[in-house]
């Protein structure tokens, strides 16, 4: 539930394929790559996202782009699953 007034916007994500990406401790991994569709010509706010297969899809790198050109990028560095699967 929204925690404010305003619309919910619904963001669609479109699959650019498998693409390996090196990780920032130099290990090259295989990933899906999604970027999120503009709504407008005007929308100029960008989010992208890489999932890895072998981190159990975890996203491995995001990266969001503000109008007015800041970037973001998340990277994951290191994960570890408890218990059994």
């Amino acid at each position: 539930f929204p925690s404010h007034d305003r619309p919910v916007d619904e963001w669609v994500f479109v699959s650019g394929g498998d693409m390996p990406i090196m990780t920032p401790n130099g290990k090259e991994v295989l990933t899906r790559y999604f970027r999120r569709q503009a709504r407008s010509v005007d929308d100029r706010r960008g989010l992208e996202v890489w999932l890895a297969k072998e981190y159990d899809w975890l996203p491995t790198r995001i990266t969001q782009t503000e109008p007015n050109g800041t970037v973001y990028e998340l990277n994951l560095i290191q994960y570890q699953i408890s218990g059994s699967r």
